[in-house]
C-alpha cells in the first residue's frame, strides 16, 4: 500500500521543482527505482542533489515555498540559516 504514497512524494518534488531554473536531479534510493521503470522498496524520502554553487539559489526557491531547512551535522538537526553557504564537509539538508 506504500506504492501510492510514495509515488505521490515522487511527483511533489517533481512538480515542486519544476520552477526551478537550475540543474537540479533526483539521487538516492529513487534513482534506481526510476532506473528500473518500477518502485523496488518503500523509501522515506526523495533526494535530490544541486551543484554546491547553486545551494543558495535552491534555499531562496525553497524558503519561497515555505519550507523550513535544517543542516544534518553530527548527528543534529540545525536551522540553515539564509544566506549561510554550507562548505565541506556539510552536505545534507534535510526538509
Amino acid at each position: 500500500m506504500w506504492y501510492k504514497n510514495q509515488d505521490t512524494d515522487l511527483l511533489n518534488i517533481v512538480k515542486l521543482m519544476q520552477g526551478y531554473n537550475r540543474t537540479w536531479a533526483i539521487c538516492g534510493g529513487w534513482v534506481l527505482d526510476l532506473f528500473l521503470g518500477r518502485i523496488t522498496r518503500p523509501h522515506e524520502d526523495v533526494d535530490i542533489m544541486i551543484p554546491r554553487r547553486d545551494q543558495l539559489n535552491i534555499q531562496t526557491y525553497l524558503y519561497e515555498r515555505g519550507w523550513s531547512l535544517k543542516v544534518a551535522a553530527g548527528g543534529n538537526l540545525t536551522p540553515w540559516q539564509n544566506g549561510d553557504f554550507l562548505q565541506l564537509p556539510l552536505h545534507l539538508v534535510s526538509k
